[in-house]
Parts: C-alpha cells; sequence; structure tokens
C-alpha cells in the first residue's frame, strides 16, 4: 500500500517508525511499508526466467546501439502508439518483440 503525503510531510525521507518515506520524480511524497526479504530459495523455474530476462535486456541494449535496428524497431513503435494500450517506450517495445520471438 502507498500513501501520498501533503505539504508538511513532503520534506522528510528515509525509514520513519517502519514506513519507507520516498520521493518520486513526478514532485510527490509517498509512504509504504518496506519489503520483505524473502525467506525461501528461488526455484529453478525462476532461475530460469530470469537468465532469459536478464539476456533480453542485453538483446535490447544491443538493438538501440545499432542505427539500423534502432530505425527498425521505431518504426513499429511509432505504427503501434495508435492502439489503445502502446508501449510507453521504445525500450518496453523492443524488449516484448525480443521476448514473443524467443
Amino acid at each position: 500500500m502507498k500513501v501520498t503525503l501533503q505539504e508538511p510531510f513532503q520534506s522528510i525521507s528515509g525509514l520513519c517508525n517502519g514506513l519507507v518515506i520516498c520521493h518520486q520524480k513526478n514532485g510527490k511524497t509517498y509512504a509504504r511499508v518496506p519489503n520483505r526479504p524473502r525467506s525461501t530459495p528461488p526455484t529453478s523455474a525462476e532461475k530460469q526466467m530470469r537468465a532469459k530476462f536478464s539476456d533480453i535486456q542485453k538483446m535490447v541494449t544491443e538493438v538501440l546501439a545499432s542505427p539500423a535496428l534502432r530505425a527498425h524497431y521505431e518504426k513499429g513503435f511509432k505504427a503501434q502508439l495508435t492502439k489503445s494500450h502502446p508501449y510507453t517506450s521504445l525500450r518496453n517495445y523492443v524488449f516484448a518483440q525480443l521476448y514473443h520471438s524467443l
């Protein structure tokens, strides 16, 4: 759960009385319960998924570094912006395209 804090509390940040108080890029200040550390080790399926995710992230970085490949994906990204739920960034769009192709 996340709570938006009003003006008198917007200068506070850090851990306070069991809550994490943080500032977002949009200028708002939020208070939330800190994440609990995991009590069980990840399963082999989770490890495989994390490895796949990591590999695709590396591929996306390489694709966006290449001007020719970037131009190819930018064309598709701009075309999908007319959809009702478009991807919010080119990086997310490229990630989705590569993820579905593997």
